[in-house]
C-alpha cells in the first residue's frame, strides 16, 4: 500500500505491473470509465497461466488467477475483497 496520496492511473499499472512482475503485453483496463463510483485500474497478464489484478486509487488490490473471470474478479472487488500487497512476496 502507499501513502495517503491517491494513486494516479499511471501509478496503478506501474504497481500492478511490478505485483505481477509483467514486463509487457497485459490488458489494462480503466474501471472508472465503467463505474463512475469505481477509481481502479484493471491489468492482466493474456496467457495460459497469467494472473489479473485490480489496483485501486488507494494502493490496495485484489489478485485473480486465470481462471477467474473478469465479471467475477470485478464483483469481489466491489464487494471489499482484497489481497494482501505481502502476498505477492510469494509469487
Amino acid at each position: 500500500m502507499h501513502d495517503n496520496k491517491e494513486l494516479t492511473k499511471e501509478q496503478q499499472i506501474k504497481f500492478g505491473r511490478e505485483l505481477l512482475k509483467i514486463k509487457d503485453k497485459e490488458t489494462v483496463i480503466d474501471l472508472s470509465k465503467e463505474n463512475q463510483d469505481i477509481n481502479a485500474t484493471y491489468i492482466c497478464e493474456p496467457i495460459k497461466g497469467g494472473g489479473a489484478i485490480i489496483v485501486s486509487a488507494d494502493g490496495t488490490v485484489l489478485f485473480a488467477n486465470s481462471s477467474v473471470n473478469f465479471d467475477t474478479h470485478l464483483e469481489e472487488f466491489k464487494k471489499g475483497r482484497r489481497t494482501s500487497v505481502k502476498d505477492f512476496e510469494n509469487l
